[in-house]
């Protein structure tokens, strides 16, 4: 039987409330500005396009208006600024792996966006059939020697006009031929080795020497069943942690309905040891009367525990070794209380033993409402990390807008 969990109506008013103030906090912002002004991005920020409401109080008419801000202008003092940085950040990222501008073999990183969008950078090689537009260099006509390249580099603002805030600059560069790796050297001969086997024979012997270097041959393994035997281990331990999470998920719903049937099932045993039953005929009275379905008995496992306890001592057992055995698969403090008082009885006797488990079932009852009251806690506190989330969800989408139309 699944649990309820009672939702407390303070703290979903509360929500409600703090939602509403934070709904009624961004309308105000919104309205407080002033529509006939509009404040504009900085210099270099994009265009922002504002949704308005265009009235004509003689005409008594209106029409929605769109109107696109541009961003401020440059000044000259922040135009050589930005053009300056933007010159000095293309020529460190143009050299991409190369060291130098005199020693160039690697291909060139030709960036378009400087400073942040603000700049666009075009390039014009000189010769120009030596390196393409994305900077990679056409070594085939590269001579041995090298070859003096001169790169004309134009910076323009992103938002000018044609003409206007552009600086040309020239970049000498020198091309080299790259020397080539030892390993490439070989993996060349190699290939030239295999392409003239001869393919008549039966197997294929690979060289063991090459341009004066040993060659040793490994094949490489790629372990599969090592690594199958390692998803198998892995997914072996991950099953294990599940039946034991299971287990304990389940051990806890047991001992859960234990502490529910405690009070219910004290307060009926209270009541027939007063109609003059005895402990085995109470006992019994009770597994007759509460344990009559397979459905009851997983609901209420007590009177489970209770059958199988009363059919050991059917067989033979002795009373308190059976009853020694329920306290041991209850293993709740309750119930050995309960037994023990039991098993006093039947050991002592007394006129007494009916008022103690009337008294041990109103306790019952008492604790039962403290550990349901506890639980009902503890439910609130795990629903309020999903609420205390939503809440700041609400909040982005509430205050986003704000702040923006403030510009901030």
């Amino acid at each position: 039987m699944k649990e309820r969990i009672k939702v407390n109506p303070k703290r979903l008013l509360l929500l409600a409330l703090v939602l509403l103030a934070v709904g009624l906090l961004a309308d105000i912002c919104e309205h407080v500005q002033d529509t006939e002004v509009i404040k504009r991005r900085d210099a270099g920020s994009q265009p922002e396009t504002y949704q308005y409401y265009l009235e004509v109080p003689e005409l008594g008419e209106g029409i929605p208006y769109e109107i696109k801000v541009d961003a401020k202008s440059y000044t000259s003092e922040e135009r050589d600024r930005v053009l300056e940085e933007a010159m000095l950040e293309q020529q460190r990222r143009m050299l991409g792996d190369n060291e130098t501008f005199d020693e160039i073999s690697e291909p060139l990183c030709l960036v378009e966006s400087l400073c942040h969008g603000q700049v666009k950078a075009t390039y014009e090689f000189s010769p120009a059939d030596v390196v393409t537009k994305d900077g990679t260099i056409r070594m085939e006509r590269i001579p041995k020697e090298g070859l003096d390249i001169l790169v004309e580099v134009k910076l323009a603002l992103a938002d000018a006009a044609e003409g206007d805030a552009v600086q040309y600059y020239e970049i000498p560069i020198t091309i080299i031929q790259k020397e080539p790796q030892i390993l490439q050297v070989l993996q060349q001969e190699l290939e030239q080795y295999l392409s003239e086997s001869d393919r008549s024979e039966d197997a294929l012997k690979l060289p063991t020497e090459l341009k004066g270097y040993s060659l040793k041959w490994k094949k490489q393994y790629h372990f599969y069943g090592l690594k199958i035997i390692a998803l198998e281990v892995i997914v072996g331990i991950l099953l294990l942690l599940l039946q034991e999470e299971k287990k304990k998920e389940k051990k806890e719903q047991y001992q859960h309905r234990l502490r529910m049937d405690y009070p219910e099932v004290l307060g009926l045993f209270s009541v027939l040891l007063g109609a003059g039953m005895t402990i085995p005929q109470a006992l019994q009275k009770l597994v007759e009367q509460r344990a009559s379905s397979e459905k009851e008995r997983e609901m209420h496992p007590i009177y489970q525990e209770l059958s199988r306890t009363l059919w050991e001592i059917k067989e033979g057992e002795s009373e308190r070794k059976a009853f020694e055995e329920l306290a041991e698969r209850v293993g709740l403090q309750e119930y050995r209380r309960w037994i023990r008082l039991m098993m006093q009885q039947k050991r002592e006797g007394g006129g007494r033993f009916v008022e103690e488990i009337t008294y041990e079932a109103q306790q019952a009852y008492l604790n039962q409402k403290n550990y349901v009251k506890k639980m009902g806690e503890e439910a609130g506190t795990k629903m309020l990390l999903p609420m205390m989330g939503l809440l700041c969800i609400v909040f982005g989408i509430v205050m986003v807008p704000a702040l923006l139309s403030f510009r901030i």
